[in-house]
């Protein structure tokens, strides 16, 4: 029910997660670059002199990653929020027009500060779902795809050692959350 009133917004959510993707390649990058600067400048026995361009050169590159890391999550964190409080205040709005739509003894029953404090924390819940959860979920899953997506291409046999046990562990997960729910 909540996509219905984010469908308006579905151009910065689109930037949002392209920028998602954008990220998370961006971080697969700085390991890369990492492993450079050790086998290469480091671990290459040479006298710094004959390195000290490429160590240079792989220091600036790890550092516009970061920065380029932090600027594209700022960016994204600043679409996120607007939208989630774009659609907040619609939320607010639809709730707050269907108030006198209620029976008087609803009405009667709560306080106008009851039902706004209600109001207001409950749309303050999905505004920080949608900044917060979503966007992380997104970001996560995206890493995760591209992590197993280079260790099939670097090395299948172990990506399927990796992967067998995945379903053992959604079992043991889900077996653990239903006995933590009934506690």
């Amino acid at each position: 029910r909540l996509l219905k009133y984010v469908k308006p917004y579905a151009l910065p959510l689109g930037i949002a997660v392209f920028l998602y993707f954008a990220n998370s390649l961006i971080r697969l990058v700085e390991p890369e670059l990492q492993k450079r600067l050790v086998d290469e400048c480091i671990n290459a026995g040479l006298p710094f002199s004959e390195v000290s361009t490429k160590f240079y050169s792989l220091i600036a590159a790890m550092i516009l990653c970061g920065l380029t890391v932090v600027g594209v999550r700022v960016v994204r964190s600043i679409i996120m929020v607007t939208v989630g409080n774009k659609v907040a205040v619609k939320l607010r709005e639809l709730v707050f027009s269907s108030i006198p739509k209620m029976s008087l003894g609803d009405v009667h029953r709560r306080t106008a500060g009851e039902l706004i404090t209600r109001i207001t924390s409950d749309t303050q819940v999905l505004k920080e779902f949608l900044t917060n959860l979503v966007p992380e979920l997104f970001q996560f899953g995206s890493l995760i795809i591209a992590v197993l997506g280079i260790l099939f291409f670097m090395n299948w046999r172990l990506a399927v050692f990796i992967v067998i046990p995945i379903p053992l562990l959604l079992v043991v997960f889900r077996m653990s959350r239903r006995y933590m729910h009934k506690i």
